[in-house]
């Protein structure tokens, strides 16, 4: 069975924990960028358009990398960058910091949307259950669509934005932690081996 797999467990764990902060950008930039004063509502309207714009992007050069240098080489980096983005929303008040932080963050959290299912292909000795390996993968990672979100909105109703990013970069940083331990168990332990 794939979970008795420490590569495939892994791998399973930081993308449910990604999955849990991949959305908290996309659904509260705005709103914090509007409520914190930082821009009006007119500007504030364009911050997922740019979001989205970083994502095309991160949706190409992350995959021609990947298919260079491997999957799990892209994927746990982009991840870690894509946590470390929602920290610098902590205490940020400055629009070019906010517009600079929103292309960015959609332009590392595609490479994490596009690749797990090369990574899962990877994760497959047995060609033939590849597409139950993903299907079983996907159905435990995208569980953490269901509670990501709405944690997030009780933790800004409690806590506010400051304690949403961390939330939300904790949880991604981990999930690329876990992602990098799959890669190793599944490539060996060497830095520059291509995985």
């Amino acid at each position: 069975m794939a979970f008795r797999e420490p590569a495939y467990t892994f791998f399973v764990l930081g993308g449910t924990l990604e999955f849990i902060s991949l959305n908290i950008p996309f659904y509260y930039i705005q709103y914090f960028a509007i409520s914190e004063g930082i821009t009006t509502n007119g500007l504030g309207f364009y911050l997922l358009s740019i979001l989205t714009t970083g994502s095309v992007l991160g949706r190409i050069l992350p995959n021609i990398f990947a298919n260079l240098i491997g999957p799990f080489n892209i994927i746990f980096p982009c991840t870690v960058i894509s946590g470390a983005m929602m920290f610098a929303l902590v205490n940020l008040s400055s629009l070019a910091g906010v517009v600079i932080v929103a292309f960015l963050y959609g332009f590392f959290t595609e490479a994490f949307v596009s690749l797990p299912p090369t990574c899962f292909v990877k994760l497959s000795p047995d060609r033939a259950l590849i597409g139950t390996r993903m299907g079983m993968g996907y159905a435990v990672m995208t569980i953490g669509n269901l509670v990501g979100t709405p944690a997030a909105g009780a933790i800004l109703q409690n806590r506010g934005f400051n304690a949403v990013w961390i939330f939300g970069g904790g949880v991604s940083i981990a999930g690329g932690i876990a992602m990098m331990i799959s890669r190793n168990f599944q490539g060996g332990w060497k830095l520059l081996i291509r995985q």
